[in-house]
């Protein structure tokens, strides 16, 4: 069972577990709190998704080998530097394999023409859009800040006005948000009024 579940699970007072126990309370969670449906990717989304997830780690791995070269005495650079080429290969070479994914998949081309359009907006987050948030495009501005965990929650209570804190969502989106609507080179009206908020 997931988090939310066992949560839910456990608020209800159900200490014993079988089959038949786990689909009841599976109905029971469904019907009370009605969570966010998710459709199982198709092979080619859940492909990209791999393909993704490994150029995040193999950039990680670049970025920690870079900062080594930084700290460690020069007898071990050419060690690092050996690394740091090997690693720069397989990340363009896992960045062609996205490339040709996406280029299977009619209408993600034409929606990459339009994420790509926004200033700071690259290949990397726009395959990651297609692939993480397939709502985009069919929800409204409101509704797609919150299932990506942007949208400010509140924290009151009485007459306490508690921070207003983003929580949840899609955390793999977000990260990948963050730099392009950090970065100053990429403001736009929108991007600044949001980061100055």
């Amino acid at each position: 069972m997931g988090g939310n579940l066992q949560r839910f699970t456990q608020a209800i007072g159900v200490l014993a577990k079988t089959d038949r126990i786990d689909a009841q309370v599976i109905a029971k969670y469904a019907a009370t709190l009605k969570p966010e449906f998710r459709p199982i990717p198709d092979k080619t989304s859940q492909k990209i998704r791999d393909l993704l997830a490994r150029r995040a780690q193999l950039m990680e791995m670049s970025t920690m080998e870079k900062n080594r070269l930084q700290i460690m005495p020069k007898p071990l650079h050419r060690s690092i530097k050996s690394l740091l080429r090997m690693l720069q290969n397989q990340i363009e070479a896992v960045t062609r394999q996205i490339e040709q994914e996406v280029a299977k998949v009619g209408h993600w081309r034409t929606k990459m023409e339009v994420i790509t359009s926004m200033p700071g907006v690259g290949k990397v987050l726009a395959y990651t859009l297609l692939s993480e948030l397939p709502e985009l495009g069919s929800l409204n501005r409101k509704e797609i800040a919150a299932l990506v965990g942007v949208a400010p929650i509140n924290r009151d209570s009485g007459k306490l006005n508690g921070k207003r804190r983003i929580r949840g969502g899609r955390h793999r989106v977000r990260t990948v948000m963050f730099m392009p609507c950090s970065h100053p080179s990429n403001a736009t009206p929108y991007s600044s009024a949001f980061m100055s908020a």
